[in-house]
């Protein structure tokens, strides 16, 4: 089938937009907000403590008409406020809300892209994930069976025969990667089934091999297979697909084999038990160890006919796929598309964004350069001037320069931008911007004031921002973290006046990578937390700082006059404005796609999103305008949610299928 879900816009953005064209103009717009690009990724926690007042980070940054409001709200009152409240009935809900925060909120909220889980091969709309109620006690069915199937069989008791084969298959699975990858494996077969009817449990009509507009899929290729959870589930019946396992990591290549062996053995057992039966179809898994550094895996296709001898003769054709690509891998995933003939469709999850690479960013801990229209935009928001603010990032002790980019194309630069070319010349792009489009957004999306967008840049704060998943913070999980903030927080504090890290406003201060510190019991007082970082850092406390009580008066010194919730505040804020950063990685990916589409990606055309249209300018005639992409050209792209957010918050796929051939012509 390899279609888009039927009635759906290709990106799942909100419906007050009326077309994909206009949710992608105004995303790039908003993404120049003033207030937006401080809080993703112009502050950083650890300096709420390190500036008094009237410069700290809280006062600073949050206009004074929401402090005042906020401020007297309960901490969860405000995610209420942020993330669950109905946007029409705020008047009614958080009486005194001021406007402009019930504006930016609204904003926030129409930017981010809907996480509705809906399964394809089901008539049951699961639950919004941007809008599970607090108190919701109520668990995903599946992943209730997954805890059910980690269980121990208990003497007597008795499984289906399909009930014991998924228990064997998901063998060291979590109940979250059970959700994982039973959903991703029912998608793929869905995706690749012959119509949208055709039944979810019946493995392919004749073989493992589905066919499409630009070549019969073959092999399904797991870009980081690690212990084979993927290939193991989707090799087997009902879905029986041949898979190719791409992993680095030889030891998890052998450890997925042993499991595979296991599985095996304990199938055959299993077997002679049961009543003569026909043998159940399954597919292959072939195992590659590859250190995927671009989108070109034309050696994975040798050794698909070198390990396949039934491939030697016949054409491979593949569908790339992954579960949870951290950062550039799923860009090298994306292009593969493009890069690889063989490759005929691409179905790509990401995740860990603060791994991604800038392609066309300053430095990470330099101020983005806002606008004559952002300061219009802060000035009407009630917000300082964004020029005479402070350098909001200054002691920060990870801030030093680093290039805006490893990507090979890009100058090694720390002043000036730098720019991928147009997608007509294809080059060894991977990391943030990947797209044309945000690279170097076109004039007609100039703001009122004719000033051109830049192109768009996340420094590392604001893609780490991005892997946050605020929707599901509860009173019980947000309290803990929450106070290893603040504790975090705090400590800078203190170690700027114990004089362990100096600071003078042009230094750039030696890393401190303090992690995670054991035991949990150290998060019971900030003395103990204090202590135990100084041990782990090989640093002793100043006489001063190290008597009894001195450490406790600081934890109750800074709780008091709000400086905890202000904490909050700030850092909820910051999470739920990231959800707009996310937007903004996931779009790029699909804009990369829709570039390739015939007659590329215009923004000026109100574009519905339908597949069978060309995309280009308004009254156009065919054939004029833009011109065509020489080559494999992709014929339908969207992206969708494939995972219930609870359990598994990147729950976004962005699919890209390869346009058939262009026939030759008459007389070749």
């Amino acid at each position: 089938m390899l279609s888009p879900p039927p009635n759906q816009p290709p990106l799942p953005h909100s419906a007050h937009f009326g077309s994909t064209s206009a949710y992608v103009r105004s995303l790039l717009e908003f993404s120049q907000n003033p207030l937006l690009q401080t809080l993703c990724g112009g502050v950083h926690m650890l300096d709420f403590f390190t500036r008094p007042p009237p410069h700290d980070l809280y006062s600073t940054v949050i206009p004074a008409l929401w402090r005042e409001y906020l401020d007297g709200l309960d901490i969860h009152d405000v995610l209420h406020l942020l993330m669950r409240s109905d946007p029409d009935a705020i008047e009614d809900t958080h009486p005194g809300c001021p406007d402009s925060l019930k504006d930016y909120i609204i904003a926030v909220r129409r930017h981010t892209l809907a996480r509705d889980f809906i399964p394809r091969w089901s008539s049951t709309r699961r639950r919004p994930g941007c809008a599970r109620p607090e108190d919701e006690a109520e668990e995903d069915i599946e992943v209730t069976k997954a805890k059910i199937l980690r269980q121990p069989r208990k003497k007597g008791e008795n499984f289906s025969v399909d009930e014991d084969r998924r228990r064997r298959l998901m063998v060291g699975m979590s109940p979250k990667k059970m959700h994982e990858v039973e959903n991703i494996s029912r998608f793929l077969h869905h995706l690749l089934s012959p119509s949208e009817n055709a039944p979810t449990s019946s493995p392919p009509t004749s073989s493992p091999s589905t066919s499409t507009a630009a070549a019969p899929i073959t092999h399904i290729v797991d870009f980081g297979s690690g212990q084979g959870y993927l290939p193991r589930l989707i090799s087997n019946h009902p879905f029986a697909y041949n898979v190719v396992g791409l992993e680095r990591n030889p030891g998890n290549i052998s450890g997925a084999k042993n499991i595979d062996e296991k599985v095996a053995i304990r199938e055959a057992q299993a077997l002679k038990k049961l009543p003569p039966a026909p043998p159940l179809p399954h597919g292959s898994v072939l195992y590659v160890e590859k250190s995927i550094d671009s989108g070109d895996l034309t050696d994975v296709v040798s050794q698909i006919r070198a390990n396949q001898p039934e491939y030697v003769d016949k054409p491979v054709g593949m569908l790339v796929t992954s579960l949870h690509s951290c950062g550039n891998l799923a860009n090298h995933g994306i292009t593969s598309l493009l890069t690889t003939p063989e490759v005929s469709a691409v179905a790509i999850i990401g995740c860990c964004y603060n791994l991604l690479t800038e392609n066309a960013g300053r430095t990470t801990h330099e101020q983005q350069s806002l606008n004559h229209k952002a300061r219009i935009l802060a000035k009407s928001a009630g917000m300082p001037d964004p020029e005479t603010l402070p350098p909001l990032r200054s002691i920060h002790p990870r801030l030093r320069p680093t290039p805006p980019s490893s990507c090979p194309s890009c100058p090694q630069t720390t002043t000036t931008p730098t720019f991928h070319p147009p997608p007509e010349a294809e080059s060894s792009q991977s990391g943030f911007p990947l797209s044309n489009t945000f690279s170097n957004p076109p004039e007609l999306l100039a703001l009122t004031n004719k000033q051109i967008i830049p192109p768009i840049t996340l420094n590392i704060t604001a893609r780490m921002m991005a892997c946050q998943a605020p929707q599901n913070w509860t009173p019980t999980t947000s309290s803990s973290f929450f106070k290893r903030h603040f504790y975090r927080a705090l400590l800078q504090k203190l170690f700027l006046d114990a004089k362990l890290i100096n600071y003078t406003p042009d230094e750039i201060i030696e890393t401190i990578n303090l992690g995670s510190l054991k035991p949990p019991a150290v998060y019971d007082s900030f003395q103990k937390y204090a202590t135990a970082a100084a041990a782990k850092l090989g640093w002793t406390l100043p006489q001063g700082f190290c008597e009894e009580g001195v450490l406790e008066g600081w934890e109750e010194r800074f709780s008091e006059g709000g400086g905890e919730h202000r904490l909050r505040i700030l850092w909820s804020l910051m999470a739920f404005s990231a959800g707009v950063v996310e937007a903004l990685v996931v779009v790029d990916r699909w804009c990369w796609l829709a570039e390739r589409r015939r007659g590329g990606l215009d923004l000026g055309r109100e574009w519905d999103g339908s597949f069978g249209e060309r995309v280009g300018g308004e009254g156009e005639a065919e054939g004029e305008g833009k011109a065509e992409l020489e080559g494999p050209i992709v014929e339908r792209c969207w992206v969708e949610a494939v995972f219930e957010y609870e359990y598994s918050p990147r729950n976004l796929v962005v699919v890209g299928v390869k346009a058939p051939a262009p026939a030759p012509a008459p007389g070749n």
